[in-house]
């Protein structure tokens, strides 16, 4: 199989991790007593969608749900409780995949290849230096120092659970870092670990015996795992399909998003008939007035919570001849109207982002001159 990186560019806008952790999360908050509309609405995520196993999410949205949790419980420790609750049985078959490998590196190896199927929100890079191995968590999405801290304190902790679900207590690190933990995530860090975890501002890693790397694991079966790989393929390969071409329609859309184009006209741009864009779009369960939708919410909502736009403005923005009809539909979207959706996420004025710019009404459907257009770098990375 051609790896997936090779065949695209995920960003941390593209809703592709499954919702397991965020189920898992709510059971954590739940012990907590807190409810789960308190937490998933305000991150775009219908509580439905956890009973879906085909549901799909962004890490973008799940580090909201995180972020919203942590706030409402006061505990930033929580990363680290979501992480012991996270086992392989919670990643479906790219789980089983790990459990039957022959060896660590096998199992390095296999979560670096399918690690969208994992939810793993950095690169997992190994380095071996005599008798040291390091690996190491290396940026895979663009992703703000807020989002870099809340995924590094889960991801350091969820690998190492992993790591013993597959090799036992066989796997004991020996020294850690992880960027931007505070102190009480450090020591719960450094109690799951058995061993010390230091600050750092840029690294997070994981250091141990590099012998660990051979040796023979419990569970290994070579006949399970190419059965549980060939189905991880067929999922990567559906995966980087839908992202092929669902990521060049909304590129065209977001060209021109004060005045859309019709389905006919995305179809002559990428050399296809529109029944057959049709028909692909519907293979992948999606449509284009379902990606028009998506883009058209992504962009409200980047607007409401960075920017000081006026509901009319965005509306006409993103080609809504009406005010009055893009609020319905936001409401539709969201559960909420544009003005009370700013409120609930910006309770304090919001700052136009340098990146946006500021509507002012002279070219309409337009930002300042000057302004970076919201295009696919702003929007989806």
């Amino acid at each position: 199989m051609t790896h997936w990186t090779n065949r695209l560019q995920l960003t941390a806008d593209d809703p592709t991790f499954s919702v397991s952790e965020v189920a898992a999360l709510v059971g954590v908050l739940g012990q907590r007593g807190i409810s789960v509309q308190s937490v998933l609405p305000p991150a775009g995520i219908e509580p439905s969608m956890l009973r879906d196993t085909g549901a799909r999410i962004s890490l973008r949205q799940q580090c909201q749900v995180q972020e919203i949790g942590a706030a409402l419980v006061g505990d930033s420790r929580l990363p680290v409780r979501l992480a012991r609750s996270l086992h392989l049985t919670a990643y479906g078959l790219a789980g089983y995949a790990l459990l039957s490998s022959a060896d660590l590196n096998d199992v390095i190896r296999v979560a670096e290849l399918y690690s969208p199927l994992l939810n793993l929100k950095f690169s997992l890079e190994l380095r071996v230096t005599g008798s040291q191995a390091r690996l190491c968590f290396v940026d895979r999405y663009v992703m703000d120092a807020s989002m870099r801290r809340s995924c590094a304190v889960l991801e350091l902790a969820k690998v190492v659970v992993l790591l013993r679900d597959v090799m036992g207590k066989e796997f004991q690190p020996n020294a850690a870092q992880c960027a931007g933990a505070d102190a009480e995530q450090m020591a719960d860090l450094s109690d799951l670990l058995g061993c010390a975890v230091q600050p750092s501002a840029e690294v997070t890693e994981i250091r141990f015996d590099a012998s660990l790397l051979t040796r023979a694991l419990p569970q290994a079966n070579a006949a399970t795992q190419k059965a549980c790989l060939q189905v991880c393929d067929s999922l990567m390969s559906n995966l980087a399909s839908h992202y092929d071409l669902e990521r060049q329609v909304k590129d065209i859309i977001l060209k021109r998003t004060d005045c859309p184009p019709t389905l006919m006209e995305v179809a002559e741009e990428l050399c296809v008939s529109q029944r057959t864009l049709r028909r692909r779009l519907v293979e992948l369960n999606t449509s284009y007035n379902q990606i028009l939708e998506d883009v058209r919410k992504a962009i409200a909502i980047r607007y409401l919570t960075t920017t000081h736009l006026t509901t009319e403005a965005i509306a006409q923005l993103i080609g809504y001849s009406e005010a009055a009809n893009f609020r319905h539909a936001f409401k539709r979207w969201t559960g909420a109207s544009p003005t009370h959706f700013r409120a609930a996420q910006c309770p304090t004025p919001a700052t136009a982002s340098p990146r946006i710019g500021t509507f002012t009404g002279r070219q309409p459907g337009r930002l300042h001159q000057g302004a970076m257009p919201l295009e696919t770098a702003a929007l989806w990375g």
